[in-house]
């Protein structure tokens, strides 16, 4: 399994990071990398931007910080210098989905 500094440093800041920056685009934000690991080696399935997403609740049910502080150290670009706190315990989110996801759904009466 590649090591959290591998993924960082192959995906985010070779080929994200690079990407945006030869478009002159100044990120700040959130940036959630949807990873898929196959023999040692990680792979991108998708990136989402947003707090909407399952892997996100898991997230936010473990971070001790302030959220709305961590906000504005992002905004400000200053949250290399901010504090994160999380809680060291697993975490775990259930996911339901229609019938026939990700292809075509099937709509469901509830």
């Amino acid at each position: 399994m590649p090591s959290e500094r591998a993924v960082v440093g192959e995906i985010l800041q070779l080929v994200v990071a690079r990407a945006l920056a030869r478009r002159g685009i100044v990120y700040r934000g959130v940036l959630y990398a949807g990873l898929m690991i196959d023999e040692g080696h990680a792979r991108v399935i998708e990136f989402n931007v947003r707090f909407g997403d399952p892997e996100c609740q898991v997230l936010m049910a473990r971070l001790e910080s302030d959220l709305a502080e961590l906000c504005e150290a992002t905004i400000e670009g200053r949250l290399d210098r901010a504090a994160i706190a999380w809680d060291p315990r697993p975490a775990a989110c259930v996911v339901v989905a229609a019938p026939g996801y990700p292809g075509r759904s099937i709509s469901v009466g509830w």
